[in-house]
């Protein structure tokens, strides 16, 4: 057997990782306390990120499949949850203007943020829509391993994983990061 994966197991693997993370956000947003808002906010935009970067590769996993056997049983499947995701217009958008270059993209969204307009984006922003995004992430993710169940298996069996980055960090106690910060401060803050 071929260790290597092929264009469509890997696509499959890509799209387990993102949808793993964005299910275990919603939960994690769910048992946080409402008013802890900072917490609650970092869980939305990560799922939103990570859902765009689900909905990027589920593209390319289409393109890969679109000759596949399975393959039109699972498209007519998917179309309810395709409208739904697609209904939320802004998604992309907000996941690159707002999240990803932070107000920085173009300049006419600057003058949206900056200036007098006011941008309103059609994207999940409530508990219940958030829920339902990562409720079709995961719909999504299950007809991917249902409709291409060798494909899937073959990953199984494989025993493919996604390899995760390591960090090359220094390693410094809470104790010297602060002081290392506060001398910074100092430093930056002094007068000249």
């Amino acid at each position: 057997m071929e260790d290597r994966l092929s264009d469509i197991e890997e696509s499959i693997l890509h799209l387990i990782a993102l949808q793993e993370p964005v299910s275990e956000y919603i939960k994690s947003y769910f048992k946080t306390d409402k008013n802890d808002a900072v917490i609650r906010a970092a869980l939305e935009s990560e799922i939103l990120i990570k859902s765009c970067s689900f909905l990027d590769e589920f593209a390319t996993f289409k393109g890969l499949t679109k000759d596949h056997e399975n393959i039109l049983d699972f498209r007519t499947r998917i179309k309810p949850v395709e409208k739904q995701i697609s209904s939320w217009k802004d998604l992309r958008e907000f996941r690159n203007i707002v999240l990803s270059h932070n107000y920085s993209s173009t300049s006419k969204s600057k003058e949206n943020f900056f200036g007098q307009g006011e941008r309103v984006y059609n994207i999940p922003s409530k508990p219940a829509s958030l829920k339902l995004l990562a409720g079709c992430i995961y719909i999504l993710t299950l007809c991917v391993k249902g409709s291409l169940s060798e494909e899937y298996n073959n990953l199984l069996s494989k025993r493919a994983v996604l390899n995760q980055p390591t960090f090359n960090d220094e390693k410094f106690s809470m104790k010297e990061a602060d002081k290392i910060f506060h001398e910074l401060n100092s430093f930056a803050l002094k007068e000249r």
